[in-house]
C-alpha cells in the first residue's frame, strides 16, 4: 500500500503500520490523560470500580421515588396540605433550572488536584444524606408539617444538584471505550433497581412491622345502646361502653364521658401513626447513611486527573507577558472569567445536533414513566377494582388477598422492578450483539407494545383471579423495557466524544446534567396534567373523613383513566423511537466510534479530519491569540456567521453596539414573560387555586414557568453583559475575521490531499485496533498481532478486556 505524507510518497507495509501505530499511541495517550480507572492498553474497568461508581445509585433515583410514592401521602397523614406541598414541589422545580446548568458548569470549569468532580460529591454525600434524613423525619404535624416539607425538600434537591451533577458526570469519564462504559452504566441501573424495589416496599413492610397490636373490645362491634356524651360524671361509670376521662386525654372532648370504643380507636390510631413515623425515620436512615457511605467509597475507589482545564490552547505568537505591557488592552489581554465562559458553553452544547436529537426523545421518555407512575394507583383502584369486583356474585371476602388494590398494587410494582433488573443483563448482551443503536430504538418499541397490553384488563372480567394474574403478567412486562435505560448513558458518552472533536474541550457535566434535570422538570407538569383532566371529566374523590376511595366512578373517568394510562404512553413511545430512528445521525456506533477518535487525533495535530456527521473534512482553526482569548468568549454569546459579519460591516468605534441593542430588546422581553408568570402565581394562589384539586395544577405549571423566565432573564442578562464588554474591546479587522473563519467551513479542495488520506488511513487503523482487541476477549485464537509489540507477545485476556465491538466494515 501507499500513504501520502507532505505529498511525497512514502512505501508502508501491507500491514499500515504508521498509521495503526498513530492511533495505537493516541488511544493509549487518551486512556491515561482522560481515564486513570481504566488500563491503558484497552479501557478495560475493574468490577470493584463499577460497583464504587454505581453503588450511591442505590440512592438517587430510589429516595425521588420514595418522595412521590411514599413521603407525600405520609405528610399528607400528618395533616399537611396536598395542594400546599404540590406548590413546594413545583418551586424545588424552579430552583432546579437554575442550579442544575450552573452546577455543571462549575464542575467543568473547576482546577483542581483532587480533580472536577469528587470534592463536589464527597461534600455534596454528606449534605444529601443528612438533609434526606431531616426530610423524613419530621418533629411536627399539621401545617407546621407542611412547612417543615417545604424546607427541607427544596434543600434535598440543592442538595441533590450538588452531589449528583458531578457524580453523574464522572461516569463519562471512567473510560472510553463504549462497551466498557456501557457496562459501568448497567451495574448503576442494577443498584438503581434494588434501590428502587427497596424504596417501594420498605415503608410499607416496616410499618407493618412496627405496628403495634390493638385489639378493640367485643362489644364495639355491636351497635352503641346509649349515648355515652349525654351522661353525666355519675352515670358515666355504669355502663361498660361509656369511660369517664379528663378534658387533657385524647381525643380532646367538651364531656367527660366518652364512649370507649371512641377512645381506644383513637388511641390504636395514634400508635399506628407513630409506627408510620417510626418506619419513615428508619427508611430515611437507611438511604440517607447509605447516600453517604457510598459517596465516600466513591471518591475514594474511582480515581481522577486533577487539574485539567477547559480552557482552549492558545497561539504562543503573544504571551501574556507581552499582555501586560500593553495596559490600553488590560480589558481585552486579561483572560474571560467564569460567568463569561457559562453561556459559551451551554450554546455549544445545544449547537451538538446529536445531543439535540436526543433530547426530545428523552423529555418524552420521561414524560411517559412520569404519567405511568401517576396513573397507576387509579388504574389498579378504579380500573381493575379488585374491591368493587369482589362484592359481585358470587361474593369473595374482603379478607381474600386479591380484593385489597394496595396487595394488587405491591405485587405489580414488585413484578415491574423485579423484571426491570432482571433483564438489564439481557440488554446489555442485545447491545454487544446488534449495537446500542438498534437496542436503543427496541427498547422503545418494546415499551409501546407492553403499554397498549393494559388497555384491556378490567373489573367486568368475568374471571377475577384471571383477572389480578393477567395485570400482574401485564405489569412486569412493563418493566422490560425499563432495564434498557442505560443505553441512553452510553450512546450519550459517545455524542460527548463528538463534542469534544467539534470544540476541543470536554464538559461532560454539561451534557449529564440533563439526565437528572430533565426527569425532574417534566415530573410535575405529567402528574398534574391528567389528575386535571380526571377532574374535569368527573372523577368523584375519595369522601372525608376517612378517604375512602369511591369505586364506582363514571364510565368516561375509567375510560380517561385507560387512555392516560396506556394509549398516551404508547404514542409518546412510538413518536420518542420514530424521533430517534429519522434524527439521530449515528446509526452505527462503533463506526462512529472509530471515526471520532481518528478526528481527535487529526485534530490534535491540527490536520483535517473526517466529520463523522456532516461526512465533510474540517480543517481545525489554528489557535487564537492569547490577547484575543476573552473577545472570542464573549463573542460565543452570539451564534453564527451572520453576527460577525454584521458586527465587521460596523465601524470599529461602534463595533457591538447593535449586539447591545438586541440583547437589550430580548432582555427586556424576558423581564416581561417573568413578570407575568410571576403575577400569574401570585393571583392563582391568592384566589385559592391552590387548594382546589382539579386546579392546583395551575399556580405549580405557573411557578415552573416563572423558574424558566428566571433562567431566560438570567441568559438575556449575560448576554447584555457581553455586548456591553465588546463595546468597550478594540474588536479588530483580524479578530472578527479570525472568528468568522472558525465558524466557516473550509472547502473541501483547500484541504491537502495527504490530510484526506491519512484521515481514512487512521479511522481504519482505529477500528482495527479496537475489532482486535475485542476478539481477544472473546476468541483468542482469531486475534491478529497488534502493532507496536515486537517481542511478540500477543496481549492478554485481563488486558484487552473491554475493546468495543468490532465496527462494521467501513
Amino acid at each position: 500500500r501507499l500513504a501520502m505524507d507532505n505529498e511525497e510518497w512514502v512505501t508502508v507495509d501491507a500491514e499500515g503500520n504508521v498509521e495503526r501505530e498513530q492511533a495505537q499511541q493516541f488511544l493509549t495517550g487518551r486512556t491515561k490523560d482522560l481515564c486513570p480507572n481504566a488500563t491503558e492498553a484497552t479501557g478495560f474497568v475493574p468490577a470493584s470500580v463499577c460497583a464504587a461508581y454505581g453503588a450511591p445509585d442505590l440512592g438517587k433515583a430510589p429516595i425521588q421515588l420514595l418522595i412521590s410514592v411514599h413521603l407525600l401521602s405520609f405528610y399528607q397523614g400528618l395533616g399537611a396540605s396536598l395542594p400546599v406541598m404540590a406548590f413546594f414541589t413545583a418551586l424545588a422545580r424552579c430552583f432546579d433550572v437554575l442550579s442544575d446548568p450552573l452546577m455543571a458548569n462549575v464542575s467543568d470549569a473547576t482546577t483542581s488536584k483532587y480533580g472536577r468532580r469528587r470534592p463536589y460529591i464527597f461534600c455534596g454525600g454528606f449534605v444529601y444524606g443528612i438533609i434526606f434524613i431531616c426530610l423524613t423525619s419530621p418533629p411536627v404535624s399539621g401545617d407546621a408539617a407542611g412547612l417543615w416539607f417545604g424546607v427541607f425538600y427544596v434543600l434535598f434537591f440543592l442538595a441533590d444538584t450538588l452531589a449528583n451533577v458531578p457524580h453523574n458526570a464522572l461516569g463519562q469519564e471512567v473510560t472510553t471505550n463504549a462497551s466498557e462504559r456501557r457496562k459501568v452504566f448497567m451495574v448503576a441501573k442494577v443498584f438503581e433497581g434494588f434501590g428502587t424495589l427497596l424504596a417501594a416496599i420498605a415503608p410499607a413492610a416496616l410499618s407493618i412491622a412496627l405496628k403495634p397490636a390493638c385489639p378493640l373490645p367485643t362489644f364495639c362491634s355491636e351497635d352503641p345502646t346509649v349515648d355515652c356524651h349525654s351522661l353525666s360524671e355519675g352515670d358515666c361509670g355504669d355502663y361498660l361502653r361509656c369511660l369517664f376521662t379528663h378534658p387533657d386525654t385524647n381525643p380532646p372532648s367538651p364531656s367527660f364521658c366518652q364512649d370507649r370504643c371512641v377512645v381506644e380507636e383513637a388511641k390504636c390510631g395514634d400508635a399506628y401513626t407513630y409506627s408510620d413515623k417510626q418506619a419513615m425515620m428508619i427508611v430515611g436512615l437507611m438511604f440517607g447513611l447509605w447516600v453517604m457511605a457510598s459517596m465516600v467509597l466513591c471518591v475514594f475507589v474511582v480515581k481522577e486527573k486533577g487539574a485539567r482545564s477547559n480552557t482552549p490552547r492558545v497561539s504562543a505568537e503573544f504571551s501574556v507577558d507581552q499582555a501586560a505591557q500593553a495596559p490600553e488592552n488590560a480589558a481585552a489581554n486579561r483572560p474571560p472569567t467564569k460567568v463569561e465562559e457559562t453561556l459559551p458553553n451551554f450554546i455549544a452544547m445545544m449547537k451538538n445536533q446529536p445531543f439535540r436529537a436526543m433530547v426530545v426523545p428523552w423529555v418524552l421518555d420521561q414524560t411517559l414513566a412520569a404519567m405511568v407512575a401517576t396513573m397507576l394507583p387509579f388504574f389498579v383502584t378504579y380500573v381493575v377494582a379488585p374491591e368493587r369486583f369482589c362484592v359481585r356474585d358470587p361474593v369473595i371476602p374482603e379478607t381474600h388477598f386479591i380484593c385489597s388494590d394496595l396487595n394488587v398494587l405491591s405485587v405489580g410494582l414488585v413484578g415491574l422492578l423485579v423484571a426491570a433488573i432482571a433483564a438489564m443483563p439481557l440488554w446489555y448482551t442485545i447491545a454487544r450483539r446488534f449495537g446500542d443503536y438498534k437496542a436503543w430504538l427496541a427498547f422503545n418499541f418494546l415499551n409501546a407494545i407492553t403499554n397498549i397490553l393494559l388497555l384491556f384488563p378490567g373489573y367486568y372480567w368475568e374471571d377475577r383471579v384471571t383477572l389480578v394474574i393477567v395485570t400482574c403478567i401485564f405489569a412486569a412486562l412493563n418493566g422490560l423495557p425499563m432495564g434498557a435505560k442505560f443505553l441512553t448513558d452510553n450512546i450519550l458518552g459517545m455524542v460527548i466524544d463528538y463534542d469534544e472533536l467539534r470544540r476541543g474541550v470536554r464538559t461532560e457535566a454539561a451534557f449529564t446534567m440533563f439526565s437528572g434535570f430533565i426527569p425532574k422538570v417534566v415530573s410535575v407538569p405529567a402528574a398534574a396534567f391528567p389528575l386535571s383532566i380526571l377532574a374535569a371529566i368527573g372523577f368523584k374523590a375519595p369522601a372525608p373523613p376517612n378517604g375512602e376511595p369511591n369505586l364506582y366512578q363514571p364510565e368516561k373517568v375509567t375510560w380517561g383513566i385507560r387512555i392516560m394510562f396506556a394509549v398516551v404512553p404508547t404514542f409518546l413511545a412510538l413518536l420518542s423511537c420514530y424521533l430517534k430512528a429519522t434524527r439521530f445521525p449515528f446509526k452505527d456506533l462503533g463506526v462512529a466510534d472509530a471515526e471520532i477518535k481518528a478526528g481527535l487525533l487529526l485534530r490534535r495535530q491540527g490536520r483535517a479530519y473526517l466529520d463523522p456527521l456532516s461526512r465533510k473534512f474540517v480543517l481545525p482553526a489554528p489557535p487564537p491569540r492569547q490577547e484575543w482569548l476573552r473577545s472570542i468568549t464573549l463573542l460565543d454569546h452570539f451564534t453564527g456567521p451572520n453576527v460577525i459579519i454584521a458586527t465587521l460591516e460596523e465601524s470599529p468605534a461602534d463595533r457591538g453596539s447593535w449586539l447591545r441593542r438586541r440583547a437589550t430588546k430580548q432582555l427586556i422581553a424576558a423581564a416581561v414573560c417573568t413578570g407575568v408568570a410571576l403575577t400569574g402565581t401570585a393571583v392563582t394562589i391568592s384566589l385559592g387555586m391552590l387548594q382546589n384539586r382539579a386546579w392546583g395544577w395551575v399556580p405549580s405549571i405557573l411557578v415552573i414557568l416563572t423558574g424558566l423566565g428566571v433562567l431566560a432573564v438570567l441568559v438575556a442578562w449575560l448576554r447584555r453583559r457581553a455586548a456591553q464588554a465588546l463595546c468597550e474591546l478594540n474588536l479588530s479587522d483580524e479578530l472578527l475575521k479570525n472568528v468568522l473563519a472558525e465558524r466557516s467551513l473550509v472547502p473541501e479542495s483547500e484541504i491537502p490531499r495527504p490530510d484526506v488520506s491519512n484521515a481514512f488511513e487512521l479511522v481504519s487503523a482505529v477500528a482495527s485496533l479496537e475489532a482486535n482487541a475485542w476478539e481477544i476477549i472473546h476468541d483468542p485464537r482469531r486475534a491478529t498481532m497488534p502493532a507496536g509489540n515486537p517481542a511478540g507477545v500477543a496481549l492478554t485476556s485481563a488486558q484487552a478486556r473491554g475493546v468495543s465491538a468490532p465496527p462494521r466494515t467501513l
